[in-house]
């Protein structure tokens, strides 16, 4: 089973009662700005980047190792900074149960993450994005065999 990044953050965001939403570019994540204006928070985005690296491992494939990344944003409330922690924290919070949830289904090898790699998962705070939401990015890696040989 291949994995579905937008497929599998829709579920969660399903899951979780959140808004979601699709990056596919940059641009796109300029747009962040509209999206929380809009009031869709709190808020999961899938961003897709379609970038790989290789790895060649001395037979007739190489290793890809791709990247993806989600947001996940909440709400301060405007204007008032003493609410930033907690916005931040509940981001991180549905950015945790995001990862357990990712770790369990490798470890099930289920949705396509079974060559998950454990090492890879990163979570970074980000600032302010857009009109007063704050959040986290988890970022994680999956290892696939990449066949060049006909």
């Amino acid at each position: 089973m291949e994995y579905d990044h937008e497929e599998y953050l829709r579920g969660f965001a399903e899951r979780s009662g959140v808004a979601f939403k699709v990056a596919a570019s940059w641009k796109d994540m300029l747009e962040m700005t509209q999206i929380t204006a809009e009031g869709t928070l709190p808020c999961v985005v899938a961003d897709y980047d379609e970038s790989a690296q290789f790895e060649n491992v001395g037979d007739d494939s190489l290793l890809e190792y791709r990247t993806y990344s989600a947001y996940f944003l909440q709400r301060a409330s405007v204007g008032d900074v003493s609410t930033i922690p907690k916005a931040k924290r509940a981001a991180r919070a549905m950015a945790d149960a995001y990862v357990k949830g990712m770790l369990r289904d490798a470890a099930r090898g289920l949705s396509g993450l079974t060559h998950l790699a454990r090492e890879s998962v990163g979570i970074v705070s980000l600032g302010m994005v857009g009109d007063w939401a704050f959040g986290v990015i988890v970022t994680f890696t999956l290892v696939s065999s990449y066949v060049y040989a006909e």
